[in-house]
């Protein structure tokens, strides 16, 4: 026999087994991991899995998981009929009907995700980042929008933090989305924030840098700021009787420090903030954004960084902290717009200016309030403060 017939009739059908079993292995790996693209924004059954898991929304974890279990299940059992028609020894002949059973599930799917998305060319796109206040404020907009223009609007729920976002924005991929100023002065534009600095200087400022840059527009801010505040365990906050960040420096090295893994990063983060407070705590946790509240509460750590808007904030009766040096930047909340959608659009720049200064930080503490420790969805909620506002018809 010829090498080549060794290898056809010898040892491809006795390697084939073990072949196809790494393929089948290889596959359902690859879609489980693929659910880990949500982390850098590239969409997918992992957003639902993410949104679920920030928000603890069961439901959203098993909609995202479920469907991705299946679809392992389907490519498995497509490559397992593939296999066992390719055994010479099963005898069995891969007829044209099988082929067409085996070809149309894949096809469906190659044609679903090739299609998926292209019919966005006449629709306004907003995004938003992987958390609750992220996930209620695009469906204000998106809400707002539909009712005083007959514009086509979609949203494109937590496709990723700042960077991912600036990036789609500059690309085209989405037209608005919310930012913060102090974000926009210190993550993307990169500059220098002076203790002092008031909001309108830095919402000029970044107004100001995003055009010259990027060729966004910063519109009209909503009204509310979320910036950072230390937020401290009700027990420690009575004990201790501190009321700023600076009268908590003296017992900081008697104190646990948690807080997301990005504020160790961040240049308005801990390493800054424990330089200008002259702050040495303990120890410091690395924490989840949504479960650190839990943790102070439950006083695993003392000490967070909270967001002021968040409403687990007075729920569970944390005490803030003043930041008497004016150590964080503002950060005012306002929409960040493609230039060339506003030309497409013209009745959008006064629409959503409308919105200015309609948001308070009581109204959006509320709304977080409702998404993370009700459970309401966040687009009912968006729609029912638009409502009992009057900004919108029911």
């Amino acid at each position: 026999m010829t090498k080549n017939q060794i290898l056809r009739m010898i040892e491809l059908p006795l390697a084939l087994p073990i072949i196809m079993g790494g393929l089948r292995t290889a596959t359902v790996l690859t879609i489980g991991v693929a659910t880990l693209a949500a982390f850098i924004g590239a969409g997918g059954l992992g957003d639902l899995i993410y949104r679920g898991l920030s928000t603890a929304r069961n439901e959203l974890v098993l909609a995202g998981a479920i469907p991705a279990a299946i679809l392992a299940i389907i490519c498995d059992w497509i490559l397992k009929r593939i296999e066992i028609a390719s055994d010479p020894k099963s005898g069995r002949k891969f007829s044209s009907k099988k082929l067409a059973i085996v070809a149309l599930p894949i096809a469906a799917l190659i044609i679903f995700f090739a299609l998926k998305g292209t019919n966005q060319e006449d629709t306004i796109v907003i995004a938003g980042k992987k958390w609750t206040e992220q996930y209620i404020l695009p469906h204000i907009l998106e809400e707002y929008i539909k009712d005083k223009t007959n514009y086509k609007v979609t949203v494109d729920e937590g496709l990723g933090e700042t960077p991912i976002l600036t990036k789609a924005i500059q690309k085209g991929d989405i037209d608005v989305y919310v930012e913060y100023t102090g974000t926009g002065l210190l993550t993307v534009l990169k500059d220098e924030y002076k203790p002092g600095m008031n909001a309108d200087q830095i919402y000029e400022k970044v107004k100001k840098g995003y055009e010259e840059k990027y060729q966004l527009e910063w519109l009209k801010p909503f009204g509310f700021e979320n910036t950072y505040a230390l937020a401290l365990n009700p027990q420690t906050y009575k004990k201790l009787g501190v009321k700023t960040v600076s009268e908590l420096a003296a017992y900081s090295p008697q104190l646990v420090f948690g807080g997301p893994t990005d504020f160790y990063e961040r240049e308005d983060g801990y390493s800054a903030l424990a330089k200008t407070y002259g702050l040495n705590f303990k120890a410091k946790e690395s924490l989840d954004p949504n479960l650190m509240y839990s943790a102070v509460k439950g006083g695993d750590v003392q000490v967070i960084p909270a967001y002021t808007t968040d409403g687990r904030i007075p729920r569970f009766k944390l005490g803030i902290l003043n930041d008497d040096k004016k150590f964080f930047p503002p950060y005012y909340a306002a929409p960040i717009v493609r230039k060339d959608t506003l030309k497409k659009y013209p009745k959008l720049k006064k629409v959503l200016n409308e919105l200015e200064g309609k948001i308070s930080v009581k109204d959006m503490a509320e709304m977080n309030a409702r998404v993370d420790l009700d459970k309401q969805d966040p687009k009912q909620v968006a729609h029912d403060f638009l409502v009992k506002k009057g900004l919108i018809k029911k």
